[in-house]
C-alpha cells in the first residue's frame, strides 16, 4: 500500500522549526497570535504571505488547526486524489492511504500526491502535527538528533541534527529501512519523547 503522509522532508523545506503552546490537538493553537510561540508564529506568517489557497488561508489565518478544519483540509486533498482515479482511505492516524494503483509508476504516484497536497494538506497537516506533539517548539534538527539517539538507530550514528536534516532533505530513502529510523524521519518530535512522558503531559 502507498501512504501518503506530510513528510518530514517538506517539513524541513519549509523550515517549520516550531508549534504554538497548545491544549492539544482537540483545541489546536491559540487564536491569540501574541501566545504563539515565535518562530511558529514566523512561519505562519510567511505562509499566509505566499500565496496560500483559500483553505490554508482561512485554517491558518487565526494561528488554530481545530480537528474540523484539519478533517476539511483531508477531504479536500482525496476529493482531488480521487478525481485523478485513485481509491483513497483516511486512516485515523492521519495522512492519506492511495492503494496501489497498478497503472501508474511511483513517479507518477509521487507527482500526484504532491500536487493534491499543495493548498490542502501540504502545509496543514505538518502544523497540526506539529501542535499536537511539538508544543514546546522544540527544532527539527534537535529533534532528530534526540529521536535517533533515544532508539540508537545505526544509519544516522555520529551525524548532527542539522546533518541529518539535510541528509534527508535529498534522500527519500534515507532512514527508512528500519521501524525506528522511519518513526523519527516522519515525526522526531514524538519519536523521540517516551510514551510514558507523553501520556503524563495528556499529549
Amino acid at each position: 500500500m502507498t501512504r501518503a503522509i506530510a513528510p518530514l522532508v517538506a517539513l524541513v523545506v519549509v523550515a517549520l522549526c516550531g508549534a504554538c503552546s497548545s491544549t492539544g490537538a482537540t483545541d489546536g493553537a491559540s487564536t491569540d497570535s501574541s501566545a504563539v510561540a515565535p518562530t511558529f508564529r514566523e512561519q505562519v506568517d510567511e505562509i499566509l504571505a505566499s500565496g496560500p489557497s483559500d483553505l490554508e488561508r482561512e485554517v491558518l489565518a487565526d494561528y488554530r488547526i481545530t480537528n474540523d478544519e484539519y478533517a476539511r483540509a483531508r477531504d479536500a486533498a482525496k476529493e482531488c486524489l480521487v478525481a485523478k482515479g485513485y481509491d483513497v482511505r483516511l486512516p485515523p492516524q492521519g495522512g492519506l492511504d492511495t492503494g496501489d494503483p497498478q497503472d501508474r509508476s511511483d513517479d507518477e504516484q509521487r507527482a500526484d500526491v504532491d500536487g493534491c497536497s499543495r493548498g490542502t494538506t501540504m502545509y496543514v497537516e505538518m502544523l497540526y502535527g506539529q501542535l499536537r506533539d511539538n508544543p514546546d517548539g522544540i527544532p527539527v534538527e534537535q529533534a532528530l538528533e534526540d529521536c535517533v539517539t533515544r532508539h540508537d538507530v545505526a544509519a544516522a550514528q555520529g551525524m548532527s541534527g542539522a546533518e541529518l536534516a539535510e541528509r534527508i532533505r535529498q534522500d527519500q530513502a534515507f532512514l527508512s529501512d528500519t521501524v525506528a529510523g522511519t518513526a523519527c524521519r516522519t515525526n522526531p518530535w514524538a519519536a523521540a519523547v517516551p510514551a510514558r512522558l507523553r501520556s503524563s503531559t495528556g499529549s
